[in-house]
C-alpha cells in the first residue's frame, strides 16, 4: 500500500488532493487484486485511474507552467512515464494478468 506523507506536499492544496486521489485509486486496485477481483473489474479500475491521471497531469502541468516552475519539464517527463506504466498495466490485465506483480 502507498501512504501519503507530508513530505510529498507541493504547497498547492488542490494538486495535493489530486495526488492523494491517485494514491487512493492505486491502493484500491491493489486491494481489489488481493481480494481476487475479476478481469472486468480491474479493467474498469485501471481505466478510471488512467483517465484521472490524464485529467490531473493536465491540471498540474498547467499550474506549473503558470507558476513558471523550474521542474516543469522534469515533472512532465515523469508524468508521461507514469501514464505509460498504467497503460502497460491495462494491456497486461486485458491479456489476462491480475496478479499483484502488476503493481
Amino acid at each position: 500500500m502507498l501512504h501519503w506523507t507530508d513530505s510529498l506536499t507541493t504547497g498547492n492544496d488542490e494538486i495535493d488532493q489530486e495526488h492523494r486521489q491517485i494514491f487512493d485509486k492505486l491502493n484500491s486496485i491493489e486491494t481489489a487484486i488481493q481480494n481476487g477481483a475479476d478481469k472486468e473489474c480491474l479493467i474498469r479500475m485501471v481505466t478510471t485511474l488512467l483517465d484521472y491521471t490524464y485529467y490531473h497531469f493536465s491540471h498540474e502541468e498547467h499550474a506549473m507552467n503558470c507558476a513558471r516552475c523550474s521542474s516543469h519539464h522534469t515533472n512532465c517527463a515523469a508524468h508521461r512515464l507514469f501514464t505509460m506504466k498504467i497503460r502497460g498495466w491495462l494491456a497486461a490485465i486485458m491479456k489476462g494478468g491480475t496478479s499483484t506483480t502488476l503493481l
